[in-house]
């Protein structure tokens, strides 16, 4: 009998050239490295090195916890996934019972189909004593195969039998139907514009004197012609003159001394960059400070669009926005249009900025100038 293998773990090998970052998650674990110095360390963000230590405590603490003994129960997560294995087979199976009764309908009507279009005139009898039976025409036996289906299962078949019955006249053939009209037409694009697509299609029959489905039709060509109008009519907001509103937008960028903060400021009239400050920290005072820079180079204008992060609408940023009377505009959410012009130039941005790949903070700080002129001078505006 093999015997049971050992829960014993050898100690883990720590590469060499990773100690240090191993030293200093342990340290940040013990408590006697702060996160943040921990994440400068090694080059990380503060949310991703808090998220390792909470990793690490959290696999400690379920390593110490006593375990019951026995076989170890099912995760809920497996459990849930075999129940819904289950209720799908059960589904599967009552799928493929009603996909083999509407089978056998659509074989028999088929069959009943194939009679009308082979059935041959029928020959008057000849004048004797008994009268001759009448033979079973095809609608009465569509009726007959309809009464036979089962009434809880397929009741769309029934409903299906039913509307070929009606289209079914005396002699057995369809009838075709009739194209709406133009007045017919006007009628029902008049009704959904003056409800706004409101009215329904059986109102629009009655109305209009047409069949549903021709009114259902009618109306969803109409409806998708206001879409597109209401679509033409939605048109973008363009700033008449320079020096009324401008936007703000940050960038993250990794440098060789930790993350810097690239807060840009942006005139929404013309394609011109007013300020760029390289920040350590995007916070509210950093926020404050570079609108405060902005306005003394530039003037205030009437209003700075800004997006809904916390740090644009803290104390210290309105506090600098309402010395100058300056509106801030905060744009809707889930709205990235609205700040669509900053979002394009920061791409112009970053490709300038990695065209000189990874440096430090200093060298980002001297690389701002250039930038500013080559985008704002030597690209002509359209």
């Amino acid at each position: 009998m093999p015997r049971k293998p050992s829960g014993y773990v050898t100690q883990v090998e720590i590469p060499s050239e990773h100690r240090s970052r191993y030293d200093v998650i342990l340290q940040a674990l013990y408590g006697t490295l702060a996160v943040t110095e921990a994440a400068r360390r090694l080059g990380l963000s503060r949310v991703r090195c808090q998220t390792l230590v909470h990793r690490a405590q959290e696999a400690l603490v379920q390593a110490i916890i006593p375990q019951a003994a026995g076989r170890p129960a099912k995760p809920p997560s497996m459990a849930d996934l075999e129940a819904q294995v289950k209720t799908l087979a059960r589904e599967n199976e009552i799928l493929r019972t009603k996909l083999e009764d509407a089978e056998n309908l659509f074989a028999a009507a088929g069959q009943v189909m194939r009679s009308l279009r082979t059935r041959r005139p029928r020959r008057r009898p000849k004048k004797t004593g008994d009268d001759p039976q009448e033979p079973e025409s095809p609608t009465a036996s569509l009726r007959s195969r309809r009464r036979s289906l089962p009434s809880a299962r397929m009741t769309k078949m029934r409903a299906e039998l039913d509307r070929a019955l009606r289209a079914l006249d005396g002699t057995g053939r369809a009838r075709r139907r009739r194209p709406i009209t133009a007045e017919a037409a006007a009628t029902i694009e008049r009704l959904v514009r003056a409800t706004h697509g409101l009215i329904g299609a059986e109102a629009l029959q009655r109305a209009a004197a047409v069949s549903r489905r021709q009114a259902a039709a009618e109306k969803a060509r109409v409806v998708t012609a206001m879409e597109r109008d209401r679509k033409a009519r939605c048109g973008t907001v363009a700033v008449a003159a320079p020096g009324r509103i401008r936007g703000f937008d940050a960038m993250y960028l990794w440098t060789l001394d930790g993350w810097r903060y690239l807060l840009i400021f942006a005139d929404s009239s013309v394609s011109y960059r007013t300020t760029i400050v390289v920040a350590e920290r995007y916070d509210a005072d950093s926020v404050a400070a570079a609108l405060k820079l902005d306005i003394a180079n530039h003037g205030a204008p009437l209003a700075y669009r800004l997006d809904r992060a916390s740090c644009h609408d803290a104390p210290a940023v309105r506090q600098v926005l309402a010395q100058h009377s300056v509106l801030a505009l905060h744009g809707p959410a889930h709205h990235p249009g609205y700040y669509g012009q900053l979002e394009r130039q920061n791409r112009e941005h970053r490709a300038w900025l990695e065209a000189l790949g990874t440096v430090t903070a200093a060298a980002l700080a001297d690389a701002v100038n250039p930038m500013m002129h080559a985008l704002n001078a030597l690209w002509p505006p359209p």
